[in-house]
């Protein structure tokens, strides 16, 4: 009988004491990237400044753009600023080809502009003064913080043939004298003149 109870005993014994386990867990840790997305509205978005105003001895312009929803971007973004003009000099600056017998090329009118990049509703305007003659392009910024809605507004405003500000490579305005001593380059003909600019955002 003690034979029999002593093992009933070591087989308790060997039962309740187990080093396996019946239960456990892990963590798995996933990440996941969003790739850097920028889509531009297509164009050309187009933007008449209307007619020049008589002022002194000058025909001069100012004009604001409309606000532009420009692009979606969920990343920072490098704005680039180029531009052209009828004159190919490679500058946003408002040219027109001088027409008649006796034409000479192309009339070009002093232009500056003030570019501001809306995003997360504040306005960044490029430039250290806060405008840029148009012999100051192409022009680059970076908008280091992605624009957490998405948006990246843009909106200009422009002064052509006008002494805004003080810029020592803005040319000298073209005036509206009588003056025998003018040569082609100080009268600007009647016209429409035009240029253009290509904004181009790239990711950071």
């Amino acid at each position: 009988m003690k034979k029999v109870l002593f093992a009933l005993l070591a087989i308790v014994m060997i039962a309740t004491v187990s080093f396996g386990q019946t239960t456990g867990n892990t963590t798995i840790k996933m990440t996941l990237t969003l790739d850097k997305y920028i889509e531009v509205v297509p164009g050309p978005l187009d933007w008449d400044l209307g007619i020049t105003n008589h002022f002194w001895a000058s025909e001069w312009a100012m004009a604001s753009s409309p606000s532009w929803d420009l692009a979606y971007a969920n990343c920072g973004f490098t704005a680039t600023v180029s531009g052209e003009n009828p004159a190919s000099e490679h500058k946003p600056r408002f040219a027109m080809p001088e027409v008649g017998p006796h034409a000479s090329g192309f009339d070009t009118l002093p232009t500056q502009f003030m570019i501001a990049f809306t995003t997360n509703g504040v306005s960044d305007v490029m430039g250290p003064l806060g405008f840029l003659a148009a012999e100051a392009f192409p022009f680059s910024k970076n908008y280091t913080e992605a624009p957490h809605n998405g948006q990246v507004g843009l909106m200009m405003t422009a002064w052509v043939n006008h002494t805004f500000g003080t810029n020592p490579d803005l040319p000298t305005i073209r005036q509206t004298l009588i003056n025998p001593g003018f040569s082609i380059r100080d009268s600007a003909d009647a016209g429409i003149y035009t240029c253009s600019m290509v904004v181009t955002l790239t990711a950071l």
